[in-house]
This record gives structure tokens, C-alpha cells and sequence, in this order.
């Protein structure tokens, strides 16, 4: 009908007397037309108006992908039968562009919603890891309380959704890499602490050593005496009570045997002695390092023993079993003069071969 209404207006000019009439009996023949084609064009509109309620309602739908998929197929029935006026076609049509915009641009919006949360994300794991390597600097004060800390940001970081992609790999990897600063950062702290220790009890023990050996040589009570008596009491107590009760005992035995006039016997010596001798083979063999050659057998003897123990009972942590020796090496009471020192010496060798391993996992 348009293109009717187009062409008869772009028609070259006739008598005016019979253009009157040509107008009329052409509008005669469009109001037929267009009464004819009215009821369609309202059938049309109600249905186009209808779709657009459809695609409006998808909304409501918290699925986004079957949202966009539904619109899909509703937009596949948008048909124009007989079109409105221009005006008319053209605001049902605004309508209906807006309603599918609505529903294709949630894909928009939730992606940069997405992305934004990622973002957001990334931001906190990287603060998670500026902590934690913070606290890879804490002194052995403040270590107890960085290890809760760093258990909470664990739990933090569990806790964080995704970040970009393209971060991911190297977040994971600086996050465990954080975590194995601090892990570090502590052991270095904890053996420090541990050598401070052995060195205190170290210190002690040699004294008790100089008091065994005034009474080994039926010295008395004497300005010696009293000077290694005062310079154990300018030493602090042991942290480890087991130690310091056992270095005390030691230390008071000694000074009771000078008070006494009677050493120890050659029989409690010698057990000592082989209590010693046994700890060098075991530190000897923790640390892979070779023990002398007299004592090969007793070495093979041990070695049986120990696999016949972890066979019952299960491996021990050698690195503990190891300090474990270190501490108890210096409770030991005295041994014959002649043999402690080059004792000592055999075990701090065996001792120190083993803590310049690398660590074992």
C-alpha cells in the first residue's frame, strides 16, 4: 500500500477536473485495503506486543545462558504481517530491540561483574603474599604468633574465588613459594634456637667434665672447685628442664665425689664409656660417615638391631633421633680421662657430618 501511495503521488499531473475524482476513487479503493487489512494488523501487533512481554519476562530467569537461549528462539518469531504506521512500527520495534538488549546485555554485565571479582581476587592473593613474605623477616620473638597468622591467611587464600586466568599459574606459584619462605625462615629460626641451646648445655657439661676430672685426680676442695662452682652458677638454667635436672645431678655428683675423697669406680667409668662408644656408633650411621675400624662389628651388630626395630615398630625421624643424641651425649657422666676428649671429638664430627646433610624428604 505504500509503495501504491508512493507511485500515484510521484504521477505526472492530469486535469485538474478529473484529478478530483481519480483522488477520490484511489482513496476508495486504499480505505478498501485498508479495512481489509486492519483486523491483521491489530492481530499482528497484539502478537509482536506479546513477544516482547515474553522476551521482557526472561528477566526473571537466574540462568543467563538459558535466558539468551530462549530469547534466541522468541526473536525467530518475530514476524511483521501487515506493519503499523511509521511511527507506530518504529516504537513497537524500539521495543522490542530494548527487551532483547536487555536480556544479551546480562552476558555483558556479568562478565564484567566477573571480571571485576577476579580482579578483586588477584588483589587479595597478592596481599596474602605480601604477608606472608613479611613475615618471612619476623625474629624468633614473633615467630609463634607469624605462624597463626600465616595459618589464617591460609585459610583466606582457600577461601578466594578465581582470578584471571592469565595470573593464576604465577599467583599459585609466588603464594607457594611465600609459604615455603616461611616454612624456611622458621626452620632457620628453630635450628638457631636449638644451637643456641646445645651450646648452653654444651657449656654446662664441660663443666662438669672439669669437676669429674678434679675428682678423677683425688683433688680436694679447692680454689679450682670454687671457681667452676661460681662460674655454674653465673650460667642460666637449661629451657629444657630434662637436661638441666640431668646436667645438675651430674655436676652435683661430681662436686660430692671431691667432698668425699671417692671417684667413681674403673666399672662405672668403663660404662660410661660404653655408653659413649654406643652414641658414636649411632650418630656415625644416622650421618653415613665410617667408624673405626675396631668397632666395625659392634657397627653391624647396631645396624641389625635397628633394622629389626623399624621393622616392628616403624621408622623414626632421623633428624630428631639425631638431636635427640646431641642432647643426651652431655648427660653422660664421666668416662676414663684418657678416652672423653677423643669421645667428643669422634661424636661432634658425626654430629656435625649429619646437620651439613641437605634435608632429607
Amino acid at each position: 500500500m505504500r509503495k501504491a501511495q508512493h507511485a500515484w503521488h510521484e504521477l505526472g499531473p492530469v486535469d485538474r477536473k478529473r484529478r478530483r475524482a481519480l483522488d477520490r476513487r484511489f482513496k476508495a479503493v486504499m480505505d478498501g485495503f485498508e479495512q481489509h487489512l486492519a483486523p491483521e494488523r491489530e492481530r499482528n501487533l497484539h502478537e509482536r506486543r506479546a513477544l516482547i512481554g515474553q522476551i521482557s519476562a526472561l528477566q526473571d530467569m537466574a540462568n543467563t545462558a538459558a535466558a539468551i537461549e530462549q530469547c534466541k528462539l522468541l526473536r525467530q518469531q518475530w514476524h511483521t504481517t501487515v506493519p503499523a504506521r511509521r511511527k507506530d512500527e518504529k516504537k513497537i520495534w524500539d521495543e522490542f530491540q530494548a527487551a532483547c538488549d536487555a536480556i544479551f546485555g546480562r552476558r555483558r554485565t556479568e562478565s564484567e561483574e566477573r571480571q571485576k571479582a577476579q580482579r578483586d581476587n588477584l588483589t587479595h592473593k597478592q596481599r596474602i603474599c605480601d604477608e606472608i613474605e613479611s613475615l618471612c623477616q619476623v625474629n624468633s620473638e614473633h615467630v609463634e604468633a607469624a605462624q597463626r597468622q600465616v595459618h589464617k591467611l591460609q585459610g583466606e587464600w582457600q577461601a578466594i574465588g578465581h582470578v584471571p586466568k592469565a595470573a593464576a599459574a604465577g599467583m599459585d606459584k609466588r603464594y607457594r613459594a611465600a609459604l615455603k619462605g616461611f616454612r624456611d625462615h622458621q626452620s632457620k629460626l628453630r635450628h638457631h634456637a636449638e644451637n643456641q641451646a646445645l651450646e648452653r648445655l654444651r657449656a654446662k657439661a664441660r663443666l662438669c667434665e672439669e669437676v669429674e676430672r678434679l675428682a678423677e685426680q683425688g683433688q680436694h676442695a679447692g680454689p679450682a672447685l670454687a671457681e667452676l662452682i661460681k662460674r655454674w652458677q653465673d650460667l642460666e638454667a637449661l629451657a629444657n628442664g630434662d637436661a638441666e635436672r640431668g646436667l645438675q645431678s651430674r655436676f652435683t655428683t661430681a662436686h660430692a665425689q671431691i667432698e668425699s675423697g671417692q671417684a667413681l669406680t674403673a666399672r662405672e667409668l668403663e660404662r660410661n664409656q660404653g655408653a659413649l662408644e654406643q652414641m658414636c656408633l649411632q650418630m656415625e650411621l644416622l650421618a653415613g660417615v665410617d667408624s673405626p675400624a675396631e668397632f666395625k662389628e659392634a657397627r653391624m651388630r647396631y645396624q641389625v638391631e635397628r633394622l629389626t626395630q623399624a621393622l616392628q615398630q616403624g621408622r623414626t625421624n632421623a633428624e630428631d633421633e639425631a638431636r635427640d643424641l646431641v642432647s643426651q651425649w652431655w648427660l653422660i657422666g664421666p668416662a676414663p680421662a684418657s678416652l672423653r676428649e677423643s669421645l667428643n671429638n669422634r661424636f661432634e664430627q658425626a654430629a656435625q657430618a649429619f646437620f651439613a646433610r641437605p634435608p632429607q624428604h
